[in-house]
C-alpha cells in the first residue's frame, strides 16, 4: 500500500499517480459487447473485417484459441496461437461448424469461460447486459447473452486483450490508453 501523493506537479508525483492508478483501478472493456462493427483501435485500423467478420463469427474456434494463448501467456506457434491455443482450436472446430444450432451450447460454455478469465486475469468491472432484480435470473440472463452472441464476445475479449497488453508496456507517463475515446467511423 503506498499512501497517495500530494500533486505538488512534480513529474515523480505524477508518474506515482499513475502507476498507482494503472494497478489498483479496476478496468473496463474498451468496447461495448455490440461495438463490433464500428470499432477501431488506437491507431484508427477498422477491426471488424476480419477479426469479427469472418473469423468471430465463421471460426470462433480460431478466436478462442487465441485468446486462450494470450491468457495462459503461451508463446505463438501457428495462427497467434500455441500448442494449447491450437489445440482448443481443433478441438472447438467441429462445434463451429454445426453453429448455430449444434454448436451453440459448446460456443456459450467456451464463451463464458474464457470472459470468466479474461476477467479475472486483467482485473475487468463487467457492466451486466441484464439488470434484473434477482441476482440469480441476472446472472443466467447473463450468461446465455454472452454465451448467444459469442461473436461479439470473442471479438470483444481479443481486441480488449490486445489493448490492455499494449496498455501495459507504455512506459510511466506516456499517453494511456484507457484514457482515449474509442474512435468510431460514422461515415
Amino acid at each position: 500500500f503506498y499512501p497517495k501523493v500530494r500533486d505538488t506537479g512534480k513529474m515523480e508525483d505524477k508518474l506515482l499517480d499513475e502507476e498507482l492508478s494503472r494497478s489498483n483501478a479496476p478496468r473496463k472493456w474498451p468496447l461495448k459487447l455490440f461495438e463490433c462493427c464500428e470499432y477501431r483501435d488506437i491507431k484508427g485500423n477498422r477491426m471488424w473485417c476480419p477479426e469479427f467478420c469472418p473469423k468471430a463469427v465463421m471460426c470462433a474456434s480460431g478466436l478462442a484459441g487465441r485468446i486462450h494463448t494470450s491468457l495462459i501467456e503461451e508463446d505463438p506457434v501457428c495462427c497467434g496461437m500455441g500448442s494449447e491455443g491450437l489445440c482448443c482450436c481443433i478441438v472447438l472446430i467441429p462445434f463451429s461448424v454445426y453453429t448455430p444450432t449444434g454448436g451453440m451450447g459448446a460456443l456459450c460454455l467456451v464463451t463464458n469461460y474464457l470472459r470468466g478469465k479474461t476477467m479475472q486475469k486483467y482485473g475487468v468491472e463487467d457492466n451486466d447486459l441484464c439488470n434484473c432484480s434477482n441476482t440469480c435470473v441476472n446472472s443466467m440472463c447473463n450468461f446465455c447473452c454472452y454465451g448467444f452472441f459469442y461473436p461479439c464476445s470473442l471479438f470483444q475479449m481479443l481486441v480488449s486483450i490486445e489493448y490492455w497488453e499494449q496498455e501495459d508496456i507504455l512506459p510511466l507517463g506516456e499517453m494511456d490508453y484507457s484514457n482515449q475515446p474509442i474512435m468510431h467511423n460514422f461515415h
